[in-house]
C-alpha cells in the first residue's frame, strides 16, 4: 500500500521535502516496523506492507492525523488498518472513538467490545465503552463496565493517564448513582428478614456518644431482648454503616443456627497481658504525662488495637458479602471504602501520636490495613497499597495473610468458621493473647 503525503498542507507543517522526510522518520522511529519512505520533488511516498506490522504503522499515521486535528483522515487510516487486520485492537478502538465523537453510541460500543475480545486489558477500550454507555444515558451499565475495566487493568502499565481517567470516572459514576438512590428499602428489607429469622426486634438509632462509627449489640440467644444498632449521625454513609451491622448480625444468626456462634472479647486477662508486654514502654512517658492521663491513654491504645484485632476478619467478610450479595450497593461500597482508604493512609503516616505507641502494635495495625487495602483493590481495581510505603518483609507478610483469607473464602466456609480465622490472624500477627474467643451459651434461638 502506497500513501502519498504532499509537501503542501502536510500534517507536519514541513516546508521542504527534506524536512518532511526527517519528521516522518522521527514519527515512526519507535515502531518495530517502519514504512519504506521514498522522496519526490513535492511529496513523499510511504510504502506500507499488507501485514499486521504494516497496519500498526498505519494506525500511527492515523494518530498523526488526529494530533493534527484531522479526524476524518485519521479515521480513514484506522478503518483501513481494522479491515486489513481485524486483530488490531488499537485500530478497532480508535474507530470506535470516532463513532463516539459522532454520538453513534451503538456502533461505538460494538467496536469497543470487539477490541476487548482481542485484548481484555486494553485501557482505552474500557474507557471508551464506559463513556459510550454514560453519554447514552445508561449510568448503571456505565458503572458496571467501568468497574470491569478497572478490575481487568489493575496490573496495566498505562503511561497515557487513561487508566487514571477510568478510575476517576468510576468514582464519579458511583457518586451520581448514590445521590440518585434511596437505600432505605434495602435497609428495611434486610431488617425485616433478620427480625423474622430469630423473632427479635432490631432497634436502630443514632447515638453520637459512641466511640466507634457504628456498634451492634446482639441480643442474647434466649430471652426477649432486642438487637441494637447504633451509629454516629454526624458521619457520612450512615446508611452503609447500618447495612454493615445488619449483615454482621446476619452472620451471628447463621452461626447460632448451627450452634457455632462465639463471642470475641477483650477481657481483664487480655488487658493484663497488654500491660505486661507494654507496661515498661508506656512508663517511659511518665515524665511527659500525668499518671491519670497516661493510664487513660494506655487503656485507649489497648482497647483500640484489640477492637481492630477482634473485628478485622469479620469486617472483611462483611464487605465480601456486600459485594457479591448486594450488587446494588456497590457504588456506595466503593465510595465508603475509598474514604476509608484515605483515612487509613492518614492514620499510619509518621506522627507524634504514633510515636507514643509500641512499634509492634503499629506494625500489626499496618498489616491489617494493608490486607484490607489489597482485598479492596481486587474488588474495584483501585490499588493504593504502594502508597503505604511498606518494606519487602512487610509486603511478604501481607501477601501470606491475604492468601490465607482468600483460601478461607474459596474453601466453602460454614457459618461460625470465621472465628477460627479471627484467632489464626491474631496469632500470626503476634497478638493472640490480646483477644479471647469462647463459646456462646444458649445457642437455641
Amino acid at each position: 500500500m502506497i500513501i502519498t503525503l504532499p509537501l503542501q498542507e502536510n500534517i507536519f507543517q514541513a516546508k521542504t521535502v527534506e524536512e518532511l522526510n526527517e519528521k516522518i522518520v522521527k514519527a515512526f522511529e519507535e515502531l518495530a516496523y517502519k514504512p519504506v519512505i521514498k522522496s519526490a520533488d513535492d511529496h513523499i511516498e510511504l510504502t506500507v506492507e499488507d501485514s499486521s506490522a504494516g497496519m500498526t504503522a498505519l494506525v500511527q499515521l492515523g494518530n498523526l492525523y488526529l494530533a493534527a486535528s484531522k479526524p476524518a483522515d485519521a479515521e480513514k487510516y484506522y478503518r483501513i488498518a481494522m479491515e486489513q487486520d481485524p486483530l488490531n485492537f488499537i485500530a478497532v478502538t480508535n474507530v470506535g472513538a470516532a463513532c463516539l465523537d459522532r454520538k453513534e453510541y451503538g456502533e461505538a460500543i460494538k467496536l469497543f467490545e470487539q477490541a476487548l475480545e482481542r485484548n481484555p486489558y486494553y485501557v482505552n477500550a474500557h474507557y471508551g465503552r464506559t463513556l459510550a454507555y454514560f453519554q447514552q444515558g445508561d449510568t448503571e451499565r456505565a458503572f458496571q463496565v467501568c468497574m470491569d475495566g478497572t478490575q481487568k487493568t489493575l496490573q496495566a502499565v498505562d503511561n497515557s493517564g487513561t487508566r487514571d481517567n477510568l478510575l476517576r470516572m468510576l468514582v464519579s459514576l458511583a457518586e451520581k448513582m448514590v445521590s440518585e438512590t434511596d437505600f432505605k428499602p434495602v435497609i428495611d428489607g434486610l431488617k425485616a428478614k433478620l427480625e423474622q429469622a430469630d423473632g427479635k426486634k432490631i432497634v436502630i438509632e443514632a447515638d453520637d456518644n459512641i466511640v466507634h462509627s457504628a456498634t451492634l449489640q446482639v441480643a442474647k440467644a434466649q430471652g426477649n431482648e432486642a438487637h441494637e444498632i447504633k451509629y454516629q449521625s454526624n458521619l457520612p454513609f450512615t446508611d452503609y454503616l447500618i447495612l454493615r451491622k445488619l449483615i454482621r448480625l446476619q452472620m451471628v444468626q447463621e452461626a447460632r443456627k448451627r450452634g457455632k456462634n462465639k463471642v470475641v472479647e477483650f477481657t481483664g486477662t487480655n488487658l493484663a497481658n497488654f500491660n505486661r508486654r507494654f507496661g515498661v514502654f508506656f512508663s517511659n512517658f511518665s515524665t511527659k504525662m500525668k499518671a491519670e492521663s497516661l493510664e487513660a491513654f494506655k487503656l485507649g491504645v489497648a482497647n483500640g488495637f484489640s477492637y481492630q484485632l477482634m473485628n478485622f476478619v469479620h469486617d472483611l467478610i462483611v464487605e465480601d458479602r456486600i459485594y457479591f450479595d448486594y450488587p446494588q450497593l456497590r457504588p456506595m461500597q466503593l465510595l465508603y471504602l475509598t474514604r476509608q482508604e484515605q483515612e487509613s493512609l492518614t492514620a499510619i503516616r509518621p506522627s507524634k501520636e504514633l510515636d507514643l505507641m509500641p512499634q509492634t502494635v503499629v506494625n500489626a495495625s499496618r498489616l491489617m490495613v494493608l490486607i484490607a487495602s489489597l482485598y479492596y483493590a481486587n474488588l474495584y481495581g483501585i490499588n493504593v497499597v504502594s502508597e503505604y510505603h511498606g518494606n519487602e518483609k512487610e509486603y511478604q507478610k501481607v501477601d501470606g495473610l491475604y492468601e490465607e483469607f482468600i483460601d478461607y473464602l474459596e474453601g466453602d466456609p460454614q457459618p461460625g468458621d470465621e472465628y477460627a480465622l479471627v484467632e489464626d490472624f491474631a496469632e500470626e500477627l503476634g497478638f493472640g493473647d490480646l483477644i479471647t474467643v469462647h463459646g456462646e451459651s444458649g445457642l437455641i434461638l
